[in-house]
């Protein structure tokens, strides 16, 4: 006599103690038992899993149609891990799934809760360099301004993003001098600067603190200095960076990117020096000339 023959009474006593790879056997004989067992499964759903809720588990594993019926059942859409602090939405990011992210924003999720590293899933994308994920939590009130516990904002992270992934590509094709990935004559593939340089300009759209220091006292300017974006030097330079902050080891982002050896970027802060030099300078040459009666 076989399992199925039983009464559907009977078969759901049984199952209760079934693992999950039973019931998805089942699951997969007939139609009976995957609509008997349907409600069991929804409750198998809810439990906790890996030490994490449902709902997390489901973001990390990019669970879209778990994520869904989670977030129907009433689940918190901030609840923190245990271990990390990691809300849904961190999940989500780390997973990739912008359609998980979509629904939790759409359902209400706070885009700025931080985890136990004080990063909000907005320092995640921008690192990750999401453009997608990115854009979708800034249009839900994600903060640009906010530093996690390395003081990094989420420009940091794009622009470290960036350098990691420009860093990856030189390495992985043996180029052992520095690559001015705007102007190279080097074949580096160009798909992930250009994305990254997408999130990069996203965030800057977005009015963030252009000056904040991370705990080496490196500011956006200093990132892209020494990750060799030439256009992102210049973007930050129109909008009114300060060039003449220096990071930790005492250094402006000119003397970072002569020390790596982006001479382009050098070139583009050593314009800037000298065009705002120049007005201070002939400010400075009048006075001196008022003073021993010569100007005016």
């Amino acid at each position: 006599m076989s399992l199925l023959d039983l009464p559907n009474e009977l078969l759901l006593q049984i199952a209760q103690d079934f693992t999950h790879n039973d019931l998805a056997h089942f699951l997969l004989a007939n139609r009976r038992t995957a609509y008997l067992f349907q409600h069991l499964l929804e409750r198998l759903a809810l439990d906790p899993k890996d030490n994490l809720t449902a709902l997390h588990w489901a973001c990390s594993r990019g669970h879209l149609p778990l994520a869904k019926l989670l977030i129907d059942s009433g689940f918190d859409l901030n609840e923190k891990c245990q271990t990390l602090g990691r809300t849904p939405l961190h999940f989500a990011v780390a997973a990739n799934s912008e359609e998980i992210v979509e629904i939790l924003l759409t359902a209400g999720a706070d885009p700025n809760v931080r985890n136990n590293t004080g990063s909000t899933p907005l320092h995640w994308s921008t690192l990750c360099g999401s453009y997608g994920m990115s854009a979708r939590l800034l249009e839900h009130g994600a903060g640009v301004r906010i530093k996690n516990s390395a003081w990094m904002t989420p420009l940091h992270c794009a622009l470290e993003g960036a350098v990691e992934a420009l860093t990856q590509l030189v390495t992985e094709q043996g180029i052992e001098t520095p690559v001015d990935v705007d102007t190279t004559i080097v074949p580096v593939p160009k798909e992930e600067y250009l994305r990254r340089k997408k999130v990069v300009k996203l965030v800057l759209d977005n009015k963030p603190w252009l000056d904040a220091q991370d705990k080496a006292g490196l500011t956006a300017l200093h990132y892209a200095a020494k990750s060799g974006r030439t256009s992102v030097a210049k973007w930050l330079l129109e909008r009114g960076a300060d060039a003449y902050v220096r990071d930790g080891n005492g250094c402006t982002a000119l003397e970072v990117a002569e020390f790596v050896g982006h001479v382009k970027v050098a070139g583009v802060l050593r314009e800037h020096y000298e065009k705002e030099r120049e007005p201070l300078w002939n400010v400075f040459v009048g006075n001196v000339l008022e003073v021993i009666g010569i100007g005016g």
